[in-house]
């Protein structure tokens, strides 16, 4: 796990939420990419989302 994910996975954890994180094998640098390594259409990649809640 690389630095930066873990970072975010300790953050994540720390606020006591529930996430599973995948890693891909491959390099999935663009939506096409990831697209691409999971062997489906890239209108079903999320790149990245945040999601803020009410405290």
């Amino acid at each position: 796990m690389s630095k930066s994910l873990a970072r975010v996975s300790a953050a994540i954890e720390s606020a006591g939420l529930a996430c599973e994180i995948l890693e891909m094998p491959g390099e999935t640098r663009t939506a096409g990419d990831a697209a691409r390594e999971a062997g489906c259409e890239v209108d079903q990649i999320a790149k990245s989302i945040v999601f803020r809640g009410v405290k």
